[in-house]
């Protein structure tokens, strides 16, 4: 099996649609979203629109939940006041689709067990990273015993194997260098491997 990870896309619609359309032409069908579709009001409906043209299956992002719950919060900061941008450039129906989505996915595909979440298993505030102990890896496995662990919320990519289960982050999807990239999961190899792809 293989299946594409995209991470934080913040935004960038330019960007989703190339990589979507890279992955269309490369036949890769199955496709999953970390959380984090937009933090400004510039083109986040279009990013919306595009995951559910797409059928990326999605998790709601720390940034998701922010936007979603920002008529809740008082705040009359630069931050507060982009949240609220961001709410009204969306509208109600995208509003609706990032409110439903849950933070964590559990479903099997091929045999295998794979979990998709933004964050910890438990906590989208915790965000796991390259250089989060492996003692702690071992504890987000006894919480859930998936054969494939797919998180974000974490600026680079990484990808290990914990014991039986394979952890897999995409990082963001526009690294430092202005660059798009996803991370391509492979499980027909042995051992099993997760590359990220610059486009």
């Amino acid at each position: 099996m293989f299946f594409a990870v995209i991470g934080d896309i913040m935004s960038n619609f330019s960007g989703l649609e190339q990589l979507l359309g890279t992955l269309e032409e490369e036949g890769i069908q199955r496709i999953l979203h970390t959380g984090n579709v937009c933090n400004s009001p510039e083109h986040a409906r279009e990013c919306v629109k595009l995951l559910e043209e797409h059928s990326v299956l999605c998790v709601q992002g720390k940034q998701d939940r922010r936007i979603v719950k920002t008529k809740k919060h008082k705040g009359t900061d630069d931050a507060a006041q982009l949240l609220k941008q961001t709410h009204a450039a969306l509208g109600s129906i995208a509003i609706e689709w990032l409110n439903s989505l849950p933070r964590k996915r559990d479903f099997t595909e091929e045999g295998l067990r794979i979990v998709l979440c933004h964050g910890a298993i438990n906590s989208a505030s915790n965000i796991l990273s390259s250089t989060t102990s492996v003692e702690r890896f071992r504890r987000e496995r006894e919480l859930d015993m998936a054969d494939i662990i797919v998180c974000g919320g974490a600026r680079d990519p990484f990808a290990f194997s914990v014991e039986q289960t394979f952890f897999v982050c995409p990082g963001v999807m526009q690294d430092e260098a202005g660059n798009i990239r996803y991370t391509l999961v492979d499980t027909e190899s042995t051992p099993w491997s997760a590359k990220s792809i610059v486009i």
